[in-house]
């Protein structure tokens, strides 16, 4: 996305604003309430779209935890939820160009980009709104002000900055998302566009791990054998 300056007061660019949110648990907690997202995470089938190497789950099946409703406290499950959210997310910013990238990372790459639309939609329905209420305010003292101001210049001048509060209003509803323009739409990524697990890696520890192993059960066989012949 392309963050976008609406003038006036406002400091704070879109990505720290997105990041902000990441941190607050009310906020993260509403959200997971309002998309279901625990209930999508919690379902039976929520492993169904997930990628194995060759199409073989058979191990993964063989460890997967079974779940079951009973004695989970859901208070506790969505606070360790917000902590995986948070993780998951990606947020960074390029300072000199302006652009910014929202990015999610799930085992089910069908639903990473629908993480990225949900979030971006209701971190600016709550940033706008919280906006709108400060220039709301903003405007309704400088509008008194106006009323009870004495001289033409004064007037003027309160005239002025009353005009750069409505086009700062009008300027933030305009937009999509909390001052930014959509450059790319968030999409599912191709399959072998993985961040892991990192298959290769762990071969290569698997195959050093089997060796050094392997060298440590030779050297006990033989410590055995050779106390066996002392014997």
């Amino acid at each position: 996305m392309a963050g976008v300056s609406i003038g006036g007061s406002a400091s704070m660019t879109p990505d720290v604003a997105f990041s902000s949110l990441l941190e607050n648990y009310e906020f993260m907690k509403k959200f997971i309430e309002k998309n279901k997202i625990y209930e999508y995470y919690s379902r039976e089938n929520a492993d169904e779209n997930y990628v194995f190497a060759l199409g073989y789950r058979g191990i993964y099946e063989l460890f997967a935890p079974s779940k079951s409703d009973e004695d989970i406290d859901k208070d506790a499950a969505i606070f360790d939820l917000t902590k995986t959210l948070k993780t998951n997310f990606s947020i960074s910013a390029d300072k000199k160009t302006g652009l910014i990238t929202v990015s999610y990372e799930d085992n089910d790459k069908s639903y990473a980009p629908k993480m990225v639309d949900m979030f971006l939609e209701d971190a600016s329905e709550y940033l706008v709104k919280n906006n709108l209420n400060n220039v709301n305010k903003k405007l309704h003292y400088f509008e008194k002000e106006m009323a009870q101001a004495q001289g033409f210049e004064l007037r003027q001048s309160l005239s002025g900055i009353i005009s750069k509060i409505l086009q700062e209003k009008v300027m933030m509803q305009s937009k999509q998302y909390y001052q930014c323009d959509l450059l790319t739409p968030a999409q599912e990524s191709y399959v072998k566009d993985k961040t892991k697990p990192k298959r290769g890696l762990i071969l290569v520890v698997s195959f050093v791990t089997s060796i050094i192993l392997g060298i440590f059960v030779v050297f006990f066989l033989n410590f055995i054998r050779s106390e066996e012949e002392k014997k």
